[in-house]
């Protein structure tokens, strides 16, 4: 990963040289995700948080809703479920109006698990639900992982 990260820097500095601020953000976000997945939670969030208003700016949909999940799960990991509640519910907005359908389906997952950890078990079930039929509609393999998560919500809610 320490490859990945370094490449994206000089892929960042590359970008700035020549005021490419598309380039400059989708490098940030390839940096942010590069300290997610090493566990870098904090560093990924400082990288959203720089690179969300470059991609607001821009307009791009797309990014803007690419940085909105990975504030979502920054923010969640760290433990502020409010903040991340609300950035997955605009990018559901961005992914909904993009109609873009397997981001639809990702998205209510994500909104499921986050409900979950809310300990909102209805809501929880109810987008984990929403989220499995549109996965399997799809023919994605997603819906497996979130037949788990239908199952955790119900039954809490029966317990």
């Amino acid at each position: 990963m320490a490859a990945a990260e370094a490449a994206f820097q000089k892929s960042l500095s590359a970008f700035a040289a020549i005021d490419d601020r598309w380039g400059e953000a989708y490098a940030r976000q390839m940096i942010a995700w590069t300290l997610y997945n090493r566990g870098a939670i904090r560093a990924c969030l400082k990288e959203i948080r720089r690179v969300l208003p470059v991609r607001r700016a821009l307009g791009e949909p797309r990014g803007i809703a690419e940085s909105l999940l990975g504030l979502a799960m920054c923010t969640c990991a760290l433990g502020d479920f409010e903040e991340g509640l609300a950035a997955a519910r605009e990018e559901l907005a961005y992914s909904q109006a993009s109609g873009e359908r397997r981001t639809v389906a990702d998205n209510l997952g994500i909104l499921a698990q986050i409900y979950l950890l809310m300990g909102q078990l209805e809501k929880s079930a109810s987008h984990a639900w929403e989220s499995l039929s549109l996965h399997q509609e799809l023919g994605m393999p997603m819906w497996i992982a979130l037949e788990e998560c239908v199952g955790t919500s119900e039954v809490s809610l029966h317990q």
